[in-house]
């Protein structure tokens, strides 16, 4: 904290001193117009203002889901930015091109935004993603969590330890694992639509966003194939190494380890947006103000960027083929479909957001629809309850069974040749999630609205939703910037 308020007022100290300072020349008077002309004209300069706001909600749900999460984290973000503009613009009226301006700026990324966005990352992804899980599943017990924040801030690091309470089927034990690359993944996502309602990006952001979106990547790099304990005790300390080991568990003939998780994980450097934010920042230094997000122009005035991730899910890894647009009015709007396979089964879905596509000056209404064909979590869920009997997975699911010596730990160890099932095409099935969401501006409170959102899903799995059916409710407020 002390580093950060240093960085800080050495930001303010140096822009104030050695900054460039701005023309004080007024603009010179326009020609005389008619009344008329002046209201259309200010009407259209107030539509044309309009297309480069962001509306960012700060929000609730039952169990604190990744949406929460990352929606009120970036909302809190970019209260900060405003705060640090306000201060910045009073200390001093001074443009910030200097030299000296822009090392201020450096330090101002590093001590100051470098941290928040360390923290806001590990948040998102052991509070509103392991967390998440936790609460929703119920089978997991949580006995502590910390983070640490190192120099550089890259290094940074979270723990959550948990232990499983009693009988958990398998399947909830993956859901688990796939909860913190989940969570940061659905971060970008929400980054990606508030940068494309003002067709910008700050490069306060940008770490916050290269550490969200190169999450599976590292967790897949950094995976080991040890247990902190036992399976009855305690999870994988690295959630890729669980997420493998409890995979093979359940379906026999998938072909899921370390090194093919984290060779797909490489999808995600395809990304624009990523090296986008790594650009920013450096725009930032430089200028002191956020950068133009080029698109790819479309029909109507709109425009587009394509991005693919690697998502894992409780039924096998799925590629994401996205696309995100702006219409010309500034809305946002994700596109996406979705597809993997799992012992010669495939899965896939499809998908939109659109939560501001009907504007009007006081109220806007949209909407969000999830579509899936998934293997039926569970449908070869083994109970973790007696799997502390060391003949269990033997009697389950094993065909052969042979014992090897292990030079590097001096200890005999079981290999175990699985039964060559393939997965019933029988045990997929069909869903969908649905939710409208509305905003109403608040009388009397400049840029401030109602929020809500409210729906329904089938049961099945969606990234930041329950697996179980039922409604979707979330309401708060939402801020304009």
């Amino acid at each position: 904290m002390k580093k950060a308020l240093f960085a800080l007022s050495a930001s303010l100290l140096a822009v104030s001193l050695f900054g460039e300072e701005t023309s004080k020349t007024k603009p010179p008077l326009e020609e005389k117009i008619s009344g008329h002309e002046l209201v259309v004209g200010a009407a259209k300069r107030k539509k044309e203002a309009s297309r480069y706001l962001t509306t960012t909600p700060f929000i609730y749900d039952k169990h604190l889901s990744p949406y929460v999460g990352a929606s009120n984290l970036i909302t809190t973000h970019r209260f900060l930015e405003k705060s640090e503009d306000y201060l910045l613009r009073r200390a001093t009226a001074k443009s910030s091109e200097s030299i000296l301006a822009g090392f201020a700026r450096i330090l101002d990324l590093s001590l100051v935004w470098a941290p928040i966005n360390a923290v806001s990352y590990l948040t998102q992804r052991q509070v509103f993603g392991l967390g998440y899980r936790q609460r929703e599943l119920r089978g997991i017990s949580s006995s502590h969590f910390h983070f640490k924040l190192k120099v550089p801030p890259y290094a940074s690091h979270g723990n959550v330890g948990v232990k499983m309470k009693g009988s958990m089927p398998t399947s909830d034990v993956v859901t688990y694992y796939t909860a913190g690359t989940e969570s940061t993944s659905i971060m970008t996502d929400q980054m990606k639509m508030e940068w494309l309602q003002s067709g910008k990006i700050d490069g306060r952001q940008g770490s916050l966003y290269s550490l969200s979106a190169l999450d599976l990547i590292g967790t897949a790099s950094m995976a080991r194939g040890e247990l902190s304990n036992s399976p009855t005790n305690q999870l994988y300390t690295n959630e890729v190494s669980g997420y493998i080991y409890y995979m093979n568990q359940l379906y026999p003939r998938s072909i899921i380890n370390q090194k093919t998780i984290a060779k797909q994980s490489l999808v995600a450097l395809i990304d624009p947006f990523l090296w986008y934010s790594a650009y920013a920042e450096l725009f930032y230094v430089v200028k002191g103000e956020p950068v133009d997000m080029p698109m790819i122009p479309f029909f109507g005035g709109a425009k587009f960027l394509p991005s693919a991730k690697l998502g894992l899910t409780p039924y096998g890894p799925e590629y994401y083929a996205q696309t995100f647009w702006r219409t010309n009015d500034g809305n946002p709007i994700y596109l996406y479909y979705k597809w993997g396979s799992l012992s010669g089964a495939h899965h896939r879905g499809a998908g939109i957001q659109a939560p501001y596509i009907f504007n009007s000056d006081e109220t806007s209404i949209g909407f969000t629809f999830d579509w899936f064909h998934q293997f039926k979590a569970g449908a070869n869920d083994i109970s973790l309850s007696d799997s502390s009997n060391p003949n269990y997975w033997t009697n389950q699911r094993v065909a052969n069974t042979r014992y090897y010596f292990d030079y590097n730990t001096f200890t005999w160890q079981q290999q175990i040749t699985y039964t060559s099932q393939i997965i019933d095409e029988k045990k997929f099935y069909d869903g969908f999630a649905a939710t409208l969401i509305g905003t109403q501006k608040i009388s009397g409170v400049p840029g401030t609205s109602l929020y809500a959102q409210l729906g329904y899903k089938t049961k099945g799995y969606v990234p930041g939703e329950s697996y179980k059916n039922g409604l979707i409710a979330r309401g708060g407020l939402a801020f304009t910037f």
